[in-house]
């Protein structure tokens, strides 16, 4: 039918040593993301007050189809393995221990303005700890967006209970170079 699929499969093999000086405050790496934009990085901690140690590889594989019609549908899933433990990430946190938790992303565009992105953290047992979904409706003079928002709690993020939150925004361009 015309349709193209591209399949990247990636597997990355990172050592870095362990750091020398450990009297460092951490202020700036404290809120740690875990997703397809950082899957296949090098460090994925957000700040340079702290860094990923040790050996370890990054694996996944994402898959993309691009239709002729227009739209397009995307999954992308990996994790990461270590030798042994970073320190820097807490045992309950989704990049603790040797194996980090899961990752799986899809996202569909349909070519005429809607957008559906999903993100979810699991571990083997499939028990979800992070899940993240986001729905769009966007026009040159009108967006529309709502998600749903889920995180386990985390006492190493100062986050004491489960997390659930809806969002919601409109945008809407009242006249060329303005919006609202």
């Amino acid at each position: 039918g015309g349709a193209t699929h591209l399949v990247e499969p990636v597997a990355q093999i990172l050592w870095s040593p362990r750091g020398q000086d450990d009297d460092i405050p951490n202020e700036d790496s404290r809120l740690i993301e875990f997703d397809e934009g950082n899957l296949f990085s090098d460090n994925r901690f957000p700040g340079y007050d702290v860094r990923e140690t040790g050996l370890r590889a990054n694996i996944g594989v994402g898959w993309t189809r691009i239709d002729p019609a227009g739209w397009s549908l995307g999954l992308t899933g990996g994790r990461v393995l270590r030798a042994r433990d970073d320190d820097g990430f807490a045992d309950a946190s989704p990049l603790g221990g040797r194996r980090s938790d899961w990752l799986l992303a899809a996202n569909y565009d349909s070519g005429t303005g809607l957008a559906i992105a999903n993100r979810a953290l699991f571990d083997d047992s499939f028990n979800v700890s992070r899940n993240e979904l986001r729905v769009g409706w966007l026009r040159p003079d009108l967006q529309l967006s709502a998600g749903h928002l889920w995180i386990n709690s985390d006492e190493n993020e100062s986050r004491d209970r489960d997390i659930s939150e809806l969002t919601a925004n409109v945008g809407w361009q009242i006249a060329e170079g303005w919006w609202g």
